[in-house]
């Protein structure tokens, strides 16, 4: 496998805050890359243009851009 999807699906429908769940998810994959390397690419998959933004700071936040 090439890729794979990970979806904010929880923060939906069952309420789990947005912010905390997208800090574990972008530091749950950045762990995972650094112990290896069967996946080259992995896609966040969210709703909402105040998600995308969010991910977006985050992810800037941990790339140091």
């Amino acid at each position: 496998m090439d890729a794979d999807g990970i979806s904010a699906s929880s923060t939906g429908v069952y309420g789990f805050p947005m912010e905390p769940a997208c800090k574990i998810a972008i530091a749950e994959v950045k762990k995972f890359f650094q112990q290896s390397n069967s996946l080259e690419q992995v896609i966040f998959v969210y709703f909402g243009q105040n998600a995308f933004d969010l991910y977006t700071k985050r992810m800037q936040e941990v790339s140091g851009n």
